[in-house]
């Protein structure tokens, strides 16, 4: 369950001594077993869960808005009218994504580089000239990684497994069904959320510098033919050890009736986190998904790839009049010819050599008229369609029905979703954009990197201004060449603003502290977002973890929350042999943290504990959630749409809509726990139980919970220390170094 890594660290490490901390107090917990607990279903748990599915399926698979209607007020009187990291030298040099979907890897990498070099206090030219190398990550790794799963324990004779205790992991992760048929490069056109980045950043999957796996085909070409794969054995290489993520509320919200609501705390939130030097990413919708001349490329090399008659120019003509931006009268006679012959290829399935041999046969007059071509033999009987069009529609109302969805209703909105994707909502003249329906589909992740309240409502196109001026200053991963020198701006009430997220990365570490630390977690399945099932009683969560071979020091936890102000209250225990429940043991701290935001948060234990070869630790998790009209416990967990919901949603969709990606979970018996009413229920029977008797649930796939320790080998850590001394402590033995006072408990 978990990985040793290395820091390769490229900072400026701060060098401090290390005191002794506030003594916990060691208490021995009565142990529980499951026996002595009456068995029965989690129905409280199975009743949220169930009432989460349909909510997901609703949303279409993924919570674009993780914290729903929860609109409240901010106070702005302390915010700057302007604030821009790129006056503070923190943003390096624009980036190109070139010809991959991977716009969302560059928009974390982009922020994630801003906010260490914010964090050092030193300037990105400044970082460079100390290091020899650019504060720049690698977005191929983290890509990569992102949308290739665990290798799967069968492609392994047994005990080769590459990574000894994620046996009952192997497998975990995103999968594109067309990877077998389009190669392993499609991964970079898969897409990705902000918190695919958090999760494998938690889980010790990267970030890595550029320099290791640079943004390039491993040839050290750029085309897309070539081979872009990253060693698995790189997969939990990490330049960087992420601390925290702020998943942020957006300034776009919606309110009860699903209707656009604008949210100032969301506006105030992200503001807040610029001030304090981490760049936030977004996603929105676009006018188009990525550089167009990019995305033109790509296209050229896909019908390059088919062996279509023409040149590069004379397909990239056919393309631009395909697609409205060149009429018949701007082609060339050649281009013309080209052009008739894809068509023919396309539209009337004829081989190469048929296709140039009718246009061999025809002038270029008769070419030219024929660009309204053989619409006639391309139509069928209307009896016909009409019987095949009845037996689709009563098929895709059982498969709605099934699916919790309104066929008629889907279809409306569908429609309407289409007509707002096709309209336009940047100004080319300025480069703002102010995107006025909340119908239009996020289709982009970019870098908020500053703001200007007095932006002028002026500078947005005519008929799509924004209720009041104010923009985001945002750094987009097309190239220079795109907008203002790289940049744009986006309305403060652009209403497909979704999904900010900040990062918060390690920069210092302390005198004596080894340079490998072991993140043991289990959940290692890329999610879009983090719902949380809510509770009125109380209740907690945990995991158990087994530590690798040999002594190990804990010194950090990490938890996920999955809504806005949270108490944290954790209990860490060494558990008795075959211990059954996560509290058989002894207690060994309690640590309380009070979080403003969802993510991913490393939280310091009170002291170091030296844990005997072998052991167990139970972490359990009690969350508190302010929800703004009382409080509730909560319970995060990782959700990802599954193989059967890609097959049956994509059946409702038109094709060019149909999504390639799912999800796979796997949740092992006595790995995660949820606790209520004195009684602890199995994770993996929870899901089990609820994938049985909810049809809903089948459509998604769920992981371990999001609780992971942090552990340092002793052998390390006994030699950059001189433990010559053995105090006892609260009931323990602790040893201590005599030239630093740096101490560990021995429970």
């Amino acid at each position: 369950m978990k990985r040793i890594f290395s820091l390769l660290c490229v900072m400026v490490m701060i060098l401090t001594s290390s005191a002794c901390a506030a003594a916990p107090v060691s208490e021995v917990v009565p142990a529980e077993t499951l026996a002595s607990v009456p068995a029965g279903r989690a129905d409280v748990f199975i009743e949220a869960l169930e009432k989460d599915a349909k909510r997901m399926m609703q949303l279409g698979g993924v919570d674009m808005q993780m914290y729903g209607n929860d609109i409240r007020m901010a106070d702005f009187s302390v915010m700057p009218k302007a604030y821009d990291l790129r006056d503070r030298g923190y943003v390096g040099p624009i980036k190109s994504q070139g010809n991959w979907g991977t716009c969302w890897g560059f928009a974390c990498s982009a922020a994630s580089e801003i906010s260490v070099l914010s964090k050092l206090g030193i300037t990105a030219e400044d970082f460079t000239q100390i290091h020899g190398q650019p504060m720049d990550l690698s977005e191929k790794h983290l890509a990569w990684f992102a949308n290739g799963a665990l290798p799967k324990l069968e492609d392994y004779p047994e005990g080769d497994y590459p990574y000894p205790g994620l046996e009952n992991q192997a497998g975990e992760g995103v999968y594109n069904v067309n990877e077998e048929t389009e190669g392993q490069n499609i991964r970079y056109n898969s897409g990705g959320y902000m918190a695919y980045a958090t999760g494998l950043y938690a889980a010790g999957m990267g970030p890595v510098m550029e320099s290791q796996y640079p943004y390039t085909a491993n040839d050290g070409s750029d085309s897309t033919a070539a081979d872009w794969s990253v060693p698995e054995e790189a997969r939990f290489a990490l330049a960087l050890e992420l601390e925290n993520s702020y998943i942020l509320p957006s300034p776009a919200m919606k309110d009860e009736d699903g209707n656009y609501a604008y949210n100032a705390y969301g506006t105030y939130s992200i503001k807040n986190e610029l001030l304090h030097g981490r760049a936030v990413t977004i996603a929105y919708h676009a006018d188009q998904a990525m550089d167009p001349e990019a995305e033109l490329n790509m296209y050229i090399d896909f019908y390059m790839d088919l062996n279509l008659p023409g040149t590069r120019e004379e397909i990239k003509a056919f393309l631009l009049f395909d697609s409205g931006v060149l009429t018949v009268d701007d082609l060339s006679p050649e281009e013309q010819a080209v052009a008739f012959q894809i068509l023919l290829i396309l539209q009337e399935e004829m081989s190469v050599e048929e296709a140039s041999a009718k246009a061999a046969e025809m002038t270029a007059e008769e070419i030219r008229a024929s660009f309204r071509f053989n619409e006639d033999s391309l139509e069928e009987p209307a009896e016909e369609v009409e019987a095949d069009s009845q037996e689709e529609e009563i098929d895709l109302y059982a498969l709605a029905e099934k699916m919790g969805i309104d066929y008629d209703e889907f279809q409306e909105t569908l429609l309407l979703q289409l007509e707002a994707d096709n309209d336009i909502y940047i100004n080319t003249k300025t480069y703002a954009q102010y995107t006025n329906t909340h119908l239009a589909t996020p289709t982009h992740a970019v870098t908020i990197v500053g703001w200007d309240d007095n932006y002028s409502v002026e500078n947005f196109l005519e008929d799509k201004q924004p209720p009041a001026d104010g923009a985001w200053i945002v750094r987009n991963s097309w190239g220079e060449d795109y907008g203002n020198d790289g940049y744009f701006y986006l309305s403060y009430y652009d209403q497909t603003i979704c999904m900010p997220e900040s990062f918060d990365f390690v920069t210092s570490y302390k005198a004596g502290v080894p340079q490998s630390v072991s993140i043991v977690g289990m959940d290692y399945m890329a999610t879009a977002s983090y719902p949380a099932i809510h509770v009125e009683e109380a209740c907690s969560y945990a995991n158990i973890f087994t530590m690798d071979p040999g002594e190990n020091v804990l010194r950090y936890i990490s938890v996920l929350c999955g809504d806005l102000d949270t108490e944290i209250t954790a209990d860490v225990y060494l558990l008795n042999e075959n211990a059954a429940v996560p509290t058989d043991g002894i207690l060994l701290d309690r640590v309380v943290k009070e979080l403003r935001y969802g993510g991913y948060y490393r939280i310091p234990l009170s002291h170091d504990f030296s844990i005997p070869d072998g052991s167990q630790i139970g972490v359990v998790v009690t969350q508190r959630t302010w929800t703004g009209d009382n409080v509730k416990y909560s319970v995060p967990y990782a959700i990802a749409t599954s193989q059967k919901y890609l097959e049956d949603f994509n059946l409702l969709v038109p094709e060019d809509m149909a999504s390639s990606t799912y999800g796979v979970g796997r949740i092992g018996q006595g790995e995660s726990w949820v606790y209520q009413d004195g009684q602890w229920y199995d994770w993996a029977d929870v899901i089990c139980d609820l994938q049985e008797t909810n049809d809903l649930a089948q459509y998604f796939s769920y992981d371990n919970l999001g609780i992971k320790v942090y552990a340092y080998p002793m052998a390390e850590l006994k030699s950059l220390h001189n433990f010559n001394e053995t105090v006892s402590y609260h009931g323990a033995s602790m040893e201590v170094c005599s030239d630093c006072s740096y101490s560990v408990i021995k429970p």
